[in-house]
């Protein structure tokens, strides 16, 4: 696990989570990631909760808006007052939160960027995509933010899909398959309390953290292992009517290249290498389909079904 000390910060009562392929330990509750019951005491990666002054001083090298890293690639986050999180090595977090944050608001910080940066350092991508489970197979829900990744999974869960992960989905390739398999991840979908009570109103919601209209939807029987990706449906927003279309490999490639908007700190945790490498063999494995849907929320059944479709090898106008 490295130096145990790096950050400081308390070790008891620990309980074990899987993070894509990572098993990781916390001394808190993460309700967002699916827990671990076997009986094996080995952790990939460790979360701290320590006070703001047991964490080490910052060597600054790169820095964005919110991510900073040191020289010897230890990265630093600054959750807009509410925390500072350090991420070593792709094996420790350090959490020194604020005064009075609750647990439940420090687990939402971590799901917010540091445990996307722990996988990169580890040279494991984290897609901000949706992962859903049909008939044993992984369909991948791509698309930029906003696109209404989330919504579509909400709306396919209704219809018996179940949730592998969401907004922080780890696919990978075991050494020598030419199979993509998708990771379980979160357990809970992320959207907006309106479209909560629209497209789920029977399913318990309850608010990220105080004063977010944005809510978090459990979704029950998620998978529990890693399933191979049978398709990619890419979203995009438009006024005309639902459209499908599969794509060419090398334009699919660069389409979702496109809508992953945190290039330059993942080319700085050393992982541009492999989301180029996971992207293309994931694009040359699996059909990527281009599907255009509309923002009227009655339109999502339609949707639903078109996905569903396209999961079962259609390839729908």
């Amino acid at each position: 696990m490295g130096d145990p000390s790096a950050f400081g910060g308390t070790l008891e009562g620990l309980r074990a989570y899987h993070l894509g392929p990572l098993r990781l330990h916390a001394p808190l509750p993460l309700p967002l990631l699916a827990a671990d019951p076997a009986a094996d005491p080995a952790a990939d990666a460790l979360v701290r909760v320590a006070a703001r002054s047991s964490l080490p001083e910052e060597g600054e090298r790169f820095r964005t808006s919110a991510l900073s890293i040191d020289a010897d690639g230890r990265a630093w986050m600054d959750m807009a007052g509410r925390a500072r999180i350090g991420i070593g090595g792709g094996r420790e977090i350090g959490v020194a939160p604020a005064p009075g944050l609750s647990e439940a608001d420090v687990a939402a910080l971590l799901l917010a960027g540091p445990l996307a940066v722990l996988l990169c350092q580890r040279g494991l991508v984290p897609f901000r995509f949706s992962v859903v489970e049909v008939g044993g197979v992984a369909i991948v829900l791509a698309g930029v933010a906003g696109v209404g990744k989330s919504t579509l999974a909400l709306a396919l869960a209704a219809r018996g899909a179940r949730l592998v992960s969401d907004d922080l989905s780890v696919l990978s390739f075991s050494d020598g398959a030419a199979q993509p398999v998708a990771w379980p991840g979160t357990r809970r979908i992320a959207v907006w309390g309106d479209i909560s009570a629209a497209v789920a109103p029977g399913r318990p919601a309850r608010p990220i953290r105080d004063g977010l209209a944005r809510h978090f939807v459990d979704i029950p029987g998620s998978a529990a292992a890693p399933l191979p990706v049978r398709a990619v449906v890419l979203l995009r927003l438009g006024a005309g009517a639902i459209a499908s279309a599969r794509m060419q490999p090398a334009e699919a490639v660069a389409r979702i290249l496109d809508r992953v908007t945190e290039r330059a700190p993942i080319r700085r945790l050393g992982a541009e290498g492999p989301l180029l490498d996971t992207v293309g063999r994931l694009c040359r494995a699996v059909p990527v389909h281009h599907l255009q849907r509309t923002a009227d929320l009655s339109a999502l059944p339609a949707l639903a079904d078109r996905v569903l479709a396209l999961a079962g090898g259609a390839d729908a106008p």
